[in-house]
């Protein structure tokens, strides 16, 4: 009697086990989701950059939190520069460029119904000639 129960005990915890175990993936799986499904629409395109490129530096940001669309900025980080800027396309393919003044000034802009920042750049003069830096995607 006493080999019986033993086995009896011994099937019957492996299965308590499984469908415990089968029950908590269940409720993992749902909250993930739920909460996955919650916070995504809010959180989808919020990108925030920041780059730089010859002392010069941006920021782009798709959620400012001050009701815009997009937000961005860019500092001439060089007193050599004859400006700085920062060229900006949006999601909508409307294309924006923001520019500083000469050495270690800074510019910045919200941007009202254009969509998110789809990719920006950094740009500077030093005398005739302009270089930019390649395509940074947000």
């Amino acid at each position: 009697m006493k080999g019986r129960i033993r086995r009896l005990s011994g099937r019957m915890r492996p299965r308590r086990s499984l469908r415990l175990l089968t029950l908590g993936a269940v409720v993992v799986v749902a909250v993930g989701t739920s909460t996955t499904v919650m916070g995504s629409p809010a959180m989808a395109n919020c990108a925030q950059r920041s780059f730089a490129f010859h002392g010069n530096q941006a920021q782009v940001n798709n959620c400012p939190g001050n009701g815009a669309d997009s937000w961005a900025w860019v500092w001439n980080g060089s007193r050599s520069n004859d400006y700085a800027s920062l060229q900006l396309e949006f999601d909508n393919g409307q294309k924006e460029r923001l520019v500083t003044g000469s050495g270690y000034s800074a510019a910045s802009n919200s941007y009202w119904k254009t969509g998110d920042i789809w990719r920006a750049k950094i740009c500077y003069s030093w005398g005739q000639r302009v270089v930019c830096d390649s395509w940074v995607y947000v």
